[in-house]
């Protein structure tokens, strides 16, 4: 931000910019400036604050200034929705794709990318005989995935199949899906769905890696694993990891140094056929402050800059985040090891029908303690079963304790409300 910032003083020199960064319970000190008025102009949110927030004016929609823009163009931009644009966004529930190109009022602009993927430690690969995974069918979880997570985790336990993490976006949503799941939560947003239509079995296998299958560690294991290097697969002790560290590769780059060969990879399959992505985007919001001050036209040029080809472009190199911007994930830096294999990155952000957060809601926070059961059964505490019948009854409660603030938000957004 510091070097993105310095280039963007280069270019407009006559907007002042003054960063703040924010503190960790920004979600509930942004409610308090909100209120009073304090709040910075351009904020980097959480992909759940706009739907917090946006139904009682906190931010301001920029469609028309944006139309005005000659260098705006929607599909330049990964798209994630109802993270900076209002679309109450059902789409996969009804059996369709969620949108990939910018649409519905507009309060910010993309800026910080996430989606999942494959990591393997080649070192390790070649060590048990492993060949690179290949990028079609046959490459499924529950097949070929397993079998080479087998041979990899050594009789004597110090190497690891795979680190079945207690990761929802990054790991276990993906076998959700994989196996049928069609989509978060229903139409009406009463219901978990994430566990229906083969769902289940998905959170089964991400269950029984560790406790079935014993090709990954158990959870109370995973700092003894670590050691000093930051993760198990850092560490040099996990052949395959399903994470979103591939689009934060930058962060792993220092722990391993040379120590081993590592690489992206093809995304397994589920019995659906088709590679499973979680994507997300935490943006840059254009708060109701830049209203009060006057300049918003300012704020959304900032905005922009930081999502355009410069900044991004600097995160392709510094692999921080996903960038937003495509093009910049043709770029030869952008492929540039280490990691080998920075090419499935783009597949993987080019791979149609990605599953997003469905974050159009009052309270992320509060609907995402569903997960909780489901780490008791990460851990053993409780089988799959067990947990997903408790997640989909604490998920069912706390959509009807919202219910009412939603449908107030919908209606005041120009939506219908839902029973």
């Amino acid at each position: 931000m510091q070097w993105g910032l310095a280039e963007y003083a280069k270019r407009m020199p006559q907007i002042l910019v003054k960063f703040e960064p924010q503190p960790a319970d920004f979600i509930e000190s942004f409610s308090i400036q909100m209120a009073a008025g304090t709040q910075a102009e351009v904020a980097l949110l959480g992909d759940g604050v706009l739907g917090s927030f946006v139904a009682q004016g906190g931010f301001v929609k920029i469609n028309d200034l944006l139309g005005k823009r000659p260098d705006w163009k929607k599909d330049d931009y990964y798209f994630t929705p109802d993270v900076m644009t209002v679309n109450y966004d059902h789409n996969r529930s009804l059996g369709k794709p969620a949108p990939t190109i910018i649409e519905g009022p507009q309060y910010g602009a993309p800026f910080q990318g996430a989606i999942a993927g494959l990591l393997i430690n080649v070192t390790l690969s070649e060590k048990f005989g492993i060949p690179f995974p290949p990028d079609d069918k046959s490459w499924t979880y529950d097949g070929t995935f397993l079998e080479a997570a087998k041979k990899a985790t050594s009789p004597d336990k110090s190497t690891w199949g795979t680190w079945a993490r207690q990761d929802f976006e990054f790991q276990w949503s993906e076998m959700c899906y994989g196996w049928g799941a069609k989509n978060l939560r229903d139409v009406n947003d009463s219901e978990l769905t994430i566990f229906d239509n083969g769902g289940d079995q998905g959170l089964q296998f991400g269950v029984d890696l560790i406790h079935k299958h014993k090709v990954s560690f158990p959870i109370e294991d995973t700092k003894r694993i670590t050691g000093e290097f930051g993760d198990p697969f850092s560490a040099g002790q996990v052949w395959g990891w399903l994470s979103g560290r591939v689009y934060s590769s930058g962060f792993a780059v220092p722990r391993i140094k040379d120590r081993f060969k590592w690489s992206l990879a093809p995304m397994p399959r589920g019995p659906v056929g088709t590679p499973q992505h979680e994507y997300e985007d935490q943006p840059h919001l254009i708060t109701n402050g830049a209203t009060r001050r006057g300049n918003v036209e300012q704020a959304v040029d900032l905005a922009l800059f930081l999502a355009g080809p410069v900044f991004q472009g600097r995160v392709s190199i510094d692999r921080g985040h996903l960038p937003v911007f495509k093009d910049v994930l043709t770029k030869p830096e952008a492929i540039t090891p280490p990691p080998e294999g920075m090419k499935w990155l783009k597949v993987y952000a080019d791979t149609p029908d990605h599953v997003h957060r469905m974050m159009m809601i009052p309270s992320t926070d509060e609907f995402f303690k569903f997960r909780t059961p489901i780490d008791k059964a990460y851990a053993g505490e409780s089988k799959a079963a067990q947990a997903i019948e408790e997640a989909k009854k604490l998920g069912r409660q706390i959509m009807a304790d919202q219910k009412i603030q939603m449908n107030k938000d919908r209606q005041a957004l120009g939506f219908p409300p839902v029973p």
